[in-house]
């Protein structure tokens, strides 16, 4: 699983600062950098689920995002960068 990096992607995406998203979810900026850079051990679903919801994306398009390449085992890597660059153009779109 890659929470931090869907978010950094969902966040820079959505043109939000490190700070904005940290107000929006109601978490500091600096555990959600640690979040983002994978430095902050387990994270609470109830967090996940403030910063998803503050970002604006649908629960499985994060999921989706948030996947390792483990997490996904037999989709063909092209077909997921493919996937991942039309989600993340949807989510620029719709900001």
């Amino acid at each position: 699983m890659e929470l931090g990096k869907a978010i950094r992607l969902c966040r820079q995406s959505r043109a939000l600062t490190l700070v904005e998203l940290a107000d929006k979810a109601r978490v500091t900026p600096s555990y959600l950098s640690k979040i983002e850079r994978g430095n902050s051990g387990s994270v609470p679903l109830a967090t996940v689920r403030r910063i998803r919801r503050a970002l604006a994306v649908p629960a499985p398009v994060f999921a989706f995002l948030a996947a390792g390449p483990r997490d996904l085992d037999g989709l063909d890597p092209g077909l997921r960068r493919r996937l991942k660059a039309a989600i993340v153009a949807l989510i620029r779109e719709s900001g």
